[in-house]
């Protein structure tokens, strides 16, 4: 069964000047290799020669794969080449302490290497955990998943609550309860799509669909 989850949330509150420069989370950058990579489990050699040697000035002790779940993915032939490009993607790690983004640029050039970059650490600005108001859902404190989304958090920010720019929520999986009372009135039917054909007729993803749900599927 595909069952696969898609949250489309608005951030409408502009950053604060202090936080325009983004923050990197230290001593660890991502790096996608090209095929000629060779990366044992637990390793921190990949093989190529150059990389190799570049990242031990910086100490690299460990190089693990940024999405390891994706072995049980099945490609199709739309996804195969993403797929392969993500199975290559890695974390590398090191103990210099020297900034990710100059750790980034010199091992970007290395040969087998497409690309390398800093990991930006994301920040929910000028929000206290303990001070922000549940929404207006009376279900809300018994779905535990909801804060595991930071939920509370994207209702802080936006609240849709004048309508000017909707935000489209999609959950994609056929377990859903759209006739549940707080669905039930919102849910979109896409008119210029034709139910159950497996074409997406339209070809427009719904996170570029700028719509307002508008009745009961």
């Amino acid at each position: 069964m595909w069952i696969a989850l898609l949250l489309a949330l608005v951030w409408a509150a502009p950053l604060v000047a202090a936080q325009r420069t983004p923050e990197h989370k230290p001593q660890v950058v991502v790096v996608q290799f090209d095929s000629t990579a060779v990366i044992a489990g637990g390793s921190n050699k990949t093989g190529l020669q150059d990389f190799d040697r570049r990242a031990a000035t910086y100490g690299v002790h460990a190089i693990e794969r940024a999405f390891p779940f994706l072995d049980h993915v099945r490609p199709t032939p739309k996804t195969a080449r993403n797929l392969a490009a993500l199975r290559r993607t890695y974390y590398v790690r090191y103990h210099a302490t020297v900034d990710p983004k100059h750790v980034a640029r010199t091992l970007s050039s290395a040969p087998g290497v497409v690309y390398a970059e800093p990991v930006i650490i994301n920040r929910i600005l000028d929000s206290d955990p303990w001070e922000l108001v549940d929404p207006n859902d009376s279900l809300f404190g018994d779905q535990t998943h909801f804060g595991h989304l930071c939920l509370r958090e994207a209702c802080d920010e936006v609240k849709g609550e004048d309508g000017s720019d909707p935000v489209a929520v999609a959950v994609v999986d056929n377990g859903r309860e759209w006739r549940h009372e707080k669905i039930r009135g919102n849910v979109w039917a896409n008119p210029n799509e034709t139910p159950d054909n497996g074409v997406d007729d339209d070809n427009i993803p719904l996170c570029q669909q700028r719509v307002r749900p508008v009745g009961v599927l």
